[in-house]
């Protein structure tokens, strides 16, 4: 499960799902108000420079 937070990632959820078909990401609040292009997999906290960054580093 992939948890990001729409509002504060800068990341657009369907962007997302599209690009990582199969995986489940929730559209919540993660505590990292502020903190663009961040999320959690499974219980790990990934950051990183970019919503394509992002997308390589949890597929």
């Amino acid at each position: 499960m992939i948890k990001v937070c729409s509002m504060c990632s800068g990341m657009s959820i369907d962007d997302l799902k599209n690009a990582l078909l199969g995986k489940e990401i929730e559209d919540m609040c993660i505590g990292e108000c502020g903190s663009e292009f961040v999320g959690y997999v499974e219980d790990d906290l990934v950051t990183a420079s970019s919503q394509e960054d992002f997308i390589e580093q949890v597929k």
